[in-house]
């Protein structure tokens, strides 16, 4: 996969190559009733993986421990 420094400047360019990835690795991100882990918690491992510091403090606060 493009590392995300090579799309800093466009979010819907990182966006795209991050779903053609996990496309390409099986992930479907819209699975959230398969057995452990489920394609959405992959997923959000990939995301959370390119992020750091104050973003991934942010992502970890507002997004990973709200309720769906």
């Amino acid at each position: 996969m493009i590392l995300p420094t090579a799309f800093a400047s466009s979010i819907p360019d990182f966006l795209a190559k991050l779903r053609l990835y996990l496309q390409n690795q099986g992930v479907d991100p819209a699975d959230n009733a398969r057995g452990a882990p489920t394609g959405r918690e992959v997923a959000i491992g990939y995301l959370r993986g390119f992020m750091r510091e104050r973003a991934l403090e942010w992502f970890d606060k507002e997004i990973t421990t709200k309720q769906n």
